[in-house]
C-alpha cells in the first residue's frame, strides 16, 4: 500500500507542476486610491482572447484607470477607461490620454456587463477581447503600470485627485484532472488501509 501512496504523490506534484505551466487566466487587484475607494480588479483569459475588468470609484463624479504608457507620435500616452458619474451616468469611455490631457475619445472595444451603486460607490463590471481594438492587454504575468485620476463633477473633465501604482499579474493554474484523480486515490487508499 505504501508503494501505491508514493506513486500517488508523485503523480499529485507533476499534476500540480503541469497546471501551473498550463496556466491560461492571468489576474490582478490593486487598491488606487483607498480614499475614492477606488479599486481594479483585471482578469485575462490568454486562450479564449478575452478581458474581465472591474473598477470601482466615488458615485457622483467621473474617475477612471489607464493602463501603461503607450508609443504615440505626440508623446507617451495610456489607454484608459473612464466611468462617468451623477447625471452621466452609467456612461463608460475609453480615451488615449497624453501627460498634458486628452488625445482622444477612441470607439468602444469594451462592452459594460454591470454599473451599479451601494453606499456611494460605483461599481461597473466590463468585458471585451484581451487584443481589442483600442488596446492589447498582456498575456504574460508582469507587473504594469497604471494610472488613476477622479474628477470634481460627473462629466470627464479635469481631475480632482490623480496618482500612479503597479498592477501585479500572477498566473491562476488550471484545475488538473490528473490532480482529482491523485486526491480520489489517495483517499481510497487511505480508506483500504489494514492495520
Amino acid at each position: 500500500m505504501r508503494q501505491y501512496s508514493v506513486i500517488l504523490i508523485l503523480l499529485l506534484v507533476a499534476s500540480l507542476a503541469s497546471g501551473v505551466a498550463n496556466a491560461t487566466i492571468i489576474t490582478g487587484s490593486q487598491i488606487t486610491n483607498a480614499g475614492q475607494n477606488m479599486t481594479v480588479d483585471l482578469t485575462i483569459d490568454t486562450v479564449l482572447n478575452t478581458v474581465s475588468l472591474e473598477v470601482t470609484g466615488p458615485e457622483a463624479v467621473w474617475f477612471g484607470v489607464g493602463f501603461e504608457p503607450l508609443t504615440h507620435p505626440g508623446g507617451p500616452t495610456t489607454y484608459s477607461v473612464i466611468t462617468l458619474g451623477g447625471a452621466f451616468a452609467p456612461d463608460v469611455e475609453e480615451w488615449e490620454l497624453g501627460t498634458s490631457g486628452p488625445v482622444a475619445l477612441l470607439a468602444d472595444s469594451l462592452s459594460v456587463d454591470s454599473n451599479t451603486v451601494s453606499a456611494g460607490v460605483r461599481t461597473v463590471q466590463l468585458s471585451g477581447l484581451q487584443a481589442g481594438a483600442n488596446y492589447s492587454f498582456p498575456t504574460i504575468p508582469k507587473t504594469m503600470d497604471i494610472s488613476w485620476a477622479y474628477g470634481s463633477g460627473g462629466g470627464f473633465a479635469f481631475h480632482a485627485g490623480r496618482g500612479e501604482t503597479t498592477l501585479l499579474l500572477s498566473e491562476v493554474p488550471e484545475p488538473s484532472t490528473l490532480l482529482l484523480l491523485g486526491i480520489a486515490g489517495l483517499g481510497v487508499c487511505s480508506l483500504n488501509r489494514r492495520r
